[in-house]
Formats: structure tokens, C-alpha cells, sequence
């Protein structure tokens, strides 16, 4: 039978627990194998990347890993998924459902690695079927020179305080932060890791009626805050001119001065050029409590396909990478926070700046099977909302557009 893959909310991740034996020596037959690595890495692959991957193949003669990265991952991966073409390792699609990965990868109970945080949401049917590669926390990277220079000595605890924030960035010359609105994924974002801030049910509940997306839920308020920076002028004026690599670069020099994102940022500024005591991340204030929080989730799930011709030795691949190696591999792929519970693991020094604010941690919990049913067949992302309200200048308009979308879609997978 034909596989296909459903196209649902790009938020969904899952994470799992590793169980059972050893691999022991079901990979080393003596015979030569060649595998293949789909990653995104493509500021690396051929470099730091490849040299590392060396390393294994100096370890393991009788494996030979390509290493292929491309830009627009998920398309081209589910591409080449839908064509029974997926490479030996790549990252787990977060397009299927979790009941769809056995149709797509091997499981992966048989590794035998050192436990790690999310633990069930990568298992399905009591299989194992990928592993994250880190952890991540939401939050506001900013370039502390940057703050100096506009006279910003205390960073915002309330959203009022962030408005006030944006502005002296701007009245110092300073662009206060960028949509990056060419590109996908910048912009929703914004509502993927705040609006469980807002209310960590609201996920769960969406599915339960119609009509969720009204002024006063996480997502309008969301909305209305992306409204309100474009609005105040807080993005650059010529919305087309960035880059995620120009952002970081902008970010790294100071003529930007924060993006909210998420902990991995953090390496790849440095990475781009600053210095690493000069960038901070601290969690951003969705309202004016006075309390913080912050959205802790799964990143880039290593997964086997189901179409490779030498899975055993895909899996020795993956746990020389993620147990063996892990901390160095964590380096090499620019990560920020170990997702393994040994407390030695490698993790970003911005970090414990960013416990020190002590923000109250809301984990991510994959959608409901309803849910995923309902985003499947409405066709439409929060990227795509985020986008309009930017062009529209209207939140209430897109909230009644796609209130319009979402009922037609639930009442479709309600019949």
C-alpha cells in the first residue's frame, strides 16, 4: 500500500524512552556498508560536521556515512518519504502522527542509551521510534553591549516593560528585532512557544469546540502582540531585507537588538561572531504579571527509515552520536542544552542566567489524535496567521478567517 504523510501543525513533537538490550554486534557482519544522514546543517555538513562523522568511520571501517544537508528540510524529506526514498538517518517528521511513524522508521528499542528528559513522547505501541538531540527553552536573545548602549539596565519583567524596552532600542538607532518575514517558521514561533505560557491546557482544549481563536485566547493574544510591535515600528521598516544567517550576524555586531527564539539561537550568534559573554537570553513577558515562564521542548528527533538497506548499522550510527559522543556532538551541531538527565552533559554557560530568573517551566505535550486530525485537514499553520496579521494590520479579521477554517475542518472530523 502507497504511504503518504498528513500535513498537520509543525509544532508536534514526541520524544521516548530508550529500553531493552544492546545493540551488541548485529551491525559489524564485516561487510562494507554505506549509509546515508539527511541533516540541515548546511553551514556545517562539509566542515566541523563531516569531520566529526569521520571519526566515526575511523571507528567503525566497515561503515562509510554520507553526509547530505539540505536547506528546506521537511519538504524535501517528506518528499523523498512519500517516494520510499527516505535516507538511513534523518530527523523525525513532524508532519506525521504517531501512528504513522511505524509506516516510516524502525523502531529503536534494541539501543541502550543513558536516560534523557521527555521520555514517553517519542514511543508509540511500546516502541521506540526516535531520540532528540537536545532540549530547548523559549526566550528573548539579546546582546547585552546592545542594551548598554540604549539605556537598558534592567531587563523587562511585564509586557509594558518590554514595549518600553523595544523603544529605547529604537530611540537609540537601534532596530529592536526583526519577523524575518521572508521565511517560514520565524513568526509562528511566537505563537507555538508563548501560547502554552499563556494556558498550558489550551492545546488540550482546542479541540473541544468551535470558534477557539478569539481575542482574549493565547493565540489572539499573541497576535495582538506581534500587531503591536509592528505597529510601534519595533521591526526593521523594509520587512524583506532579513535572513535568519543575517539576523544572527546583525545580532552578533549589535545593529540588532534581540530576537525571541529559543536557546539554540544562542551558539549560532556566537557562532556568528559575538562574544559569548555578550549574549544573554532571558524568558520573554507575555503580560504584565510579573511572572515568567518559559516553553521547555524536544528539538530534531533522530529517527531510522523504514526504507534503509542497513538499519542496524543506522542505529549504531545514531547512539555513537547521542550516547557515546553525545557532548562533543552537541558542540559540533552548535546545540544549547543537553536533553540527557546525567547532569555533566555539556550545556550552554547562558544557561544559568537563565535559571536565575527562575521562570516556571511549561513542558510540551504532543497534540491530541482529534487535534491532529483537525490541523490535518484545515491546511493552515500559525505561521500563516502570524503572517497575515503583519499584512492585514487587523487581528480580529484573521481571527475571524481562520475561526471560519478551523470549523469547517472540525466539523469534517467531528461527522
Amino acid at each position: 500500500m502507497k504511504r503518504t504523510l498528513s500535513i498537520i501543525m509543525s509544532a508536534v513533537l514526541m520524544t521516548g524512552v530508550f529500553t531493552g538490550c544492546s545493540l551488541g554486534n548485529k551491525a559489524d557482519s564485516g561487510k562494507k556498508v554505506t549509509i546515508t544522514f539527511l541533516n540541515n546543517k548546511t553551514d556545517i555538513n562539509d566542515t566541523t560536521l563531516r569531520d566529526f562523522v569521520d571519526k566515526f568511520e575511523k571507528e567503525n571501517p566497515n561503515i562509510k556515512v554520507k553526509c547530505e544537508a539540505v536547506g528546506d528540510y521537511y519538504s524535501v524529506a517528506q518528499t523523498r518519504a512519500s517516494g520510499g526514498a527516505l535516507p538511513d538517518v534523518s530527523y523525525l517528521m513532524p508532519t506525521l502522527t504517531e501512528k504513522e511513524w511505524g509506516d516510516f522508521y524502525v523502531p529503536l528499542d534494541d539501543l541502550d542509551i543513558s536516560d534523557f528528559y521527555f521520555k514517553d513522547l517519542y514511543t508509540y505501541d511500546g516502541h521506540l521510534y526516535a531520540v532528540p538531540i537536545q532540549m530547548n527553552y523559549s526566550g528573548i536573545v539579546y546582546n547585552k553591549k546592545t542594551f548598554a548602549k540604549a539605556g537598558i539596565d534592567t531587563l523587562p519583567k511585564t509586557l509594558d516593560e518590554f514595549y518600553a524596552m523595544c523603544q529605547k532600542l529604537k530611540d537609540a538607532g537601534i532596530v529592536p528585532t526583526t519577523p524575518i518575514y521572508k521565511e517560514k517558521g520565524v513568526l509562528g514561533a511566537y505563537i507555538e512557544n508563548i501560547a502554552p505560557c499563556i494556558d498550558p491546557d489550551w492545546y488540550a482544549n482546542i479541540s473541544n469546540g468551535k470558534d477557539p481563536f478569539t481575542k482574549d485566547s493565547p493565540v489572539g493574544q499573541v497576535l495582538t502582540i506581534l500587531d503591536t510591535i509592528h505597529k510601534k515600528g519595533y521591526f526593521e521598516e523594509e520587512l524583506m531585507s532579513q535572513t535568519s544567517e543575517s539576523m544572527k550576524k546583525d545580532l552578533a555586531t549589535g545593529k540588532l537588538g534581540f530576537m525571541f527564539s529559543q536557546s539554540w539561537l544562542v551558539p549560532q550568534v556566537v557562532k556568528a561572531g559575538a562574544d559569548s559573554e555578550d549574549i544573554g537570553i532571558f524568558p520573554f513577558p507575555f503580560d504584565n504579571s510579573g511572572v515568567y515562564k518559559t516553553y521547555l521542548k524536544p528539538d530534531m528527533r533522530m529517527a531510522v527509515s523504514k526504507d534503509s538497506k542497513h538499519p542496524e548499522e543506522a542505529k549504531k550510527f545514531i547512539k555513537w552520536m547521542l550516547d557515546t559522543n553525545y557532548d562533543e556532538f552537541l558542540k559540533v551541531m552548535d546545540c544549547s542544552i543537553s536533553v540527557k538527565k546525567d547532569a555533566s552533559s555539556y550545556t550552554m554557560p547562558q544557561f544559568e542566567e537563565f535559571k536565575s530568573y527562575n521562570p516556571e517551566k511549561i513542558e510540551f505535550v504532543k497534540n491530541s489524535e482529534k487535534l491532529s486530525l483537525i490541523f490535518n485537514k484545515a491546511r493552515f499553520s500559525f505561521d500563516d496567521m502570524a503572517h497575515e496579521v503583519i499584512d492585514e494590520k487587523d487581528v480580529q479579521k484573521v481571527l475571524d478567517k481562520y475561526n471560519t477554517i478551523y470549523n469547517k475542518a472540525y466539523d469534517a472530523v467531528s461527522k
